[in-house]
């Protein structure tokens, strides 16, 4: 779990933009095209809302650990 997240840190710095540490759609949708996932527009907003788990409108790194591991359990 420590290298998954040491391994997210490092994708979270790459593609945040403004270095908050949190992912906003735009940043999201980034993140979501350089893992591969091709994915209509409607789609990634609905993967951003069901991944934004607190409801503020970002995506912190644990919310997004959450996603990959859900994802890789598919």
């Amino acid at each position: 779990m420590l290298r998954m997240r040491n391994g997210l840190l490092i994708i979270l710095y790459v593609v945040d933009y403004n270095e908050d540490g949190q992912l906003f759609f735009s940043e999201f949708s980034h993140v979501i095209l350089t893992f591969g996932y091709l994915v209509a527009a409607i789609k990634k907003q609905k993967l951003f809302r069901s991944s934004d788990l607190n409801g503020y409108g970002v995506v912190t790194i644990d919310e997004f650990a959450v996603l990959l591991a859900i994802k890789q359990e598919k």
